[in-house]
């Protein structure tokens, strides 16, 4: 009874928290991502407006947000964060609260909100407590209004201006001590032994440390030993919006092992050799975790300043959606072609490293229901079919196991697998090293996550 109950407030607010466009700014904020120009444009004119009409504050809008489920002895409670990471804040509801949040969609004034959330939850402080919900709302940045607006455009801005990335996994996945990190990560590898043959590239997990060091283990335990390599080129995978299909940084990401130097020169010829623009989401660098996770192991392995290339891979939702080829996406093909040629022209060995996780499957993810024995065998045997085109290094088949579902188990790391296929070719051979399923004790989450080295064919 309990996983009904979060079942059905989940898919409430996950279809609150995709409204239709209700004018032409909305329709500016569906075309564009949160930092493009337009976008930004676009805040600055609605928060011009917000302070001309202050007399007529605007309606309560919830963003776009994530809702995570949490139990505590038989007791759900939910914890509203940012996918975003505009905001750094969790805030913690209960179901109740929950309920009220959807009253919040723009359509209604705060004294409106107060009215009926009375109605919701029957009790004389109702109207008062939900006039300081929607303050916290705010102050936490979590509704579309003049404060969130303009710390977007503060936070785009400083982001453009800065010559290092900031870690975000930092003192959560991983220690902030250098030291401490550094054991974490190696103590992952222990009984693991690299592949026979060249070293070409690595797929290898985003996820969490908590729940994928296992697997992250099985990858990287593949570098042991490994000399002779100019760059690591890390293919992440981007799980916010992009305008582009990929989006590449010059800033220099740091951990706390050090800061790795961005290989400016390898960067600076992808760039002139893809004619499409290849740093115009450098923003989404800024939130994205999946290359940062990845960095600690090659730190560990092979130095603080190990040289990399980091370049975050959008969504091939539309293409799934349509069953089109991603190499009939100019794009797609486009980088492909760019990259594969940039790598065969520059200066030493480059390893390519996909950082991709499969499917996301339970209630957290919209699904109605959880996820018991029956559905993660089912899972397996979903995810054992793609895996069997990697194993084959068949880029086509791949997409097309994907396509034939519209990629209905979510699997976010398709385009950094389907890249990383397409650029070193079919005459690799891949060795699959680790497969598995992370699922939380109450079965409202399962992220499956592989691991596999590719080298040269025999």
């Amino acid at each position: 009874m309990r996983a009904t109950v979060v079942v059905i407030t989940a898919a409430a607010l996950w279809q609150l928290l995709q409204p239709p466009p209700a004018d032409d700014d909305d329709e500016v904020l569906m075309r564009y991502p949160l930092h493009h120009r337009e976008t930004l444009r676009a805040f600055e004119q609605l928060n011009r407006a917000a302070r001309r009409s202050e007399a007529a504050p605007e309606p309560p809008r919830l963003r776009r947000l994530d809702l995570t489920p949490v139990s505590d002895n038989g007791t759900v409670s939910y914890v509203l964060t940012d996918p975003e990471r505009i905001s750094p804040r969790a805030l913690a509801l209960t179901a109740a609260g929950v309920k009220v949040l959807q009253l919040l969609d723009g359509s209604r004034s705060l004294d409106q909100i107060a009215a009926q959330a009375a109605a919701i939850v029957p009790a004389s402080d109702t109207p008062e407590r939900v006039r300081q919900l929607v303050q916290n709302l705010s102050a936490s940045l979590f509704l579309f209004d003049t404060a969130y607006r303009s710390a977007v455009i503060e936070l785009v801005g400083d982001f453009a201006r800065l010559r290092e990335r900031a870690p975000i996994a930092m003192g959560s996945s991983y220690p902030d001590d250098g030291a401490a990190a550094r054991e974490q990560v190696l103590g992952y590898l222990d009984g693991h032994q690299p592949p026979a043959g060249k070293l070409r590239g690595l797929i290898a997990p985003h996820i969490d440390y908590q729940r994928g060091h296992l697997t992250y283990g099985k990858a990287y335990g593949a570098l042991r030993g490994l000399t002779g390599v100019r760059r690591f080129v890390i293919l992440g995978t981007a799980h916010n919006r992009s305008f582009r299909r990929f989006t590449a940084t010059r800033k220099h990401y740091r951990t706390a092992l050090g800061t790795t130097v961005t290989d400016s020169d390898f960067l600076g010829r992808l760039a002139r050799t893809y004619p499409y623009p290849l740093f115009e989401d450098e923003f989404l660098h800024r939130g994205e975790h999946s290359i940062e996770l990845n960095l600690p192991f090659l730190q560990a392995l092979f130095g603080p300043d190990v040289a990399v290339v980091p370049i975050l891979c959008g969504s091939q939702q539309d293409l799934f959606a349509e069953r089109r080829d991603p190499l009939a996406d100019p794009e797609t093909a486009a980088f492909i072609a760019a990259l594969r040629q940039t790598i065969a022209e520059s200066a030493g060995d480059s390893v390519v490293i996909a950082a991709a996780d499969l499917s996301h499957m339970g209630p957290h993810f919209g699904d109605q229901f959880i996820m018991d024995e029956e559905r993660l065998a089912r899972l397996r045997r979903d995810d054992q079919a793609l895996i069997d085109r990697l194993a084959a290094a068949d880029a086509a088949g791949f997409f097309a196991a994907l396509s034939k579902s519209n990629n209905a188990t979510r699997v976010c790391g398709a385009a950094p697998i389907y890249a990383l296929l397409q650029v070193l070719g079919p005459d690799v051979r891949i060795e699959v090293r680790g497969y598995e399923q992370c699922t939380d004790p109450e079965r409202f989450t399962t992220v499956t996550i592989p691991a596999a080295a590719v080298v040269d064919g025999d």
